[in-house]
């Protein structure tokens, strides 16, 4: 095994996500097992977007589990959480939200 790199002292600074510049918001309702009333499927794509686009998907819960939402979009801004807005330690770019 081989040594990792060291963590810089800043990291790169990216620039916010501007919600004027999305063609389309999307919006996720998870209850249980259900995404927009739909049983999740893994062998299942319901939407495609296209590549460099920029979206906002709004993301509810129903029920009061908590709900691992991986979009496979490769950067993704939490803004919000429960209408307010997220924490810092949340309002990062990322692929993965807990809901």
């Amino acid at each position: 095994m081989t040594a990792s790199r060291p963590i810089p002292a800043a990291l790169a600074d990216v620039p916010r996500l501007e919600p004027a510049a999305a063609g389309t918001a999307r919006t996720f309702w998870l209850a249980g097992r259900r995404v927009n009333g739909k049983t999740m499927d893994m062998d299942r794509i319901d939407d495609v977007v296209a590549a460099r686009s920029t979206e906002i998907r709004e993301i509810t819960t129903l029920d009061a589990l908590p709900h691992n939402f991986h979009d496979v979009a490769p950067m993704a801004c939490n803004g919000q959480a429960n209408s307010r807005a997220a924490p810092t330690e949340q309002a990062f770019r990322r692929s993965t939200k807990l809901r």
